[in-house]
């Protein structure tokens, strides 16, 4: 499935029974995507009601929301790959080869597409940490909203990454993905604590 193409309703079946139709990477990569265009709305009103510029911002938030889109749909096929290779025959010392393989192929990239996506996110919230002190009051709520449901899809991310690193096949990759999880996991904690002040100062509640 496209989850981009699909109905809601599509997409939300297909995220809530047992199916090889969409994980934990591609939900929690729709929700930065919803959490992206609730910040991109208030940007673009704050422009127009104070006639500022926000050409710059809007452009990475786009650049940051496109790149998101692109990782959902791969997501999906990675999903199904790695479920496709779950279901690989393992009777023989071959056929268990073949199937070790597999596994290892789409388990390396199933880790790595959501570090991207975590990544992605966090740049989210870093535009989002930047626009919210000049945001116009109105839509400030907006990029709250935004911030909260990209903070989840966040987390979401970061955990499909940490189950898809526990299998022992990921040994090798294990090291070097954990290094980069740090650092993407610091972006978003100094991002997500100036926009809860910004929050406490203008009297919303973030958690």
């Amino acid at each position: 499935m496209d989850p981009l193409q699909n109905s809601v309703s599509e997409v939300l079946h297909a995220a809530g029974h047992q199916s090889p139709e969409l994980g934990g990477g591609a939900a929690s990569t729709i929700a930065g995507l919803i959490g992206l265009s609730l910040v991109r709305m208030a940007l673009t009103t704050t422009g127009e009601k104070a006639k500022r510029d926000v050409t710059q911002p809007l452009s990475r938030l786009d650049a940051v929301s496109g790149a998101l889109a692109d990782l959902a749909r791969v997501d999906v096929a990675v999903f199904h790959r790695y479920v496709d290779a779950l279901q690989l025959p393992r009777g023989t010392d071959g056929e268990e080869t073949r199937r070790d393989e597999a596994l290892r192929d789409s388990g390396q990239k199933a880790a790595e597409i959501p570090l991207r996506a975590a990544s992605l996110i966090a740049e989210g919230l870093e535009i989002a940490a930047e626009i919210v002190a000049e945001t116009e009051s109105a839509v400030a709520s907006d990029v709250y909203a935004g911030a909260a449901i990209l903070k989840g899809g966040f987390v979401g991310a970061i955990a499909t990454l940490d189950i898809n690193l526990t299998p022992k096949r990921m040994d090798a990759e294990r090291g070097g993905l954990l290094g980069r999880r740090h650092l993407v996991v610091e972006r978003q904690a100094v991002a997500m604590a100036k926009i809860f002040r910004q929050a406490e100062a203008d009297g919303f509640f973030m958690g």
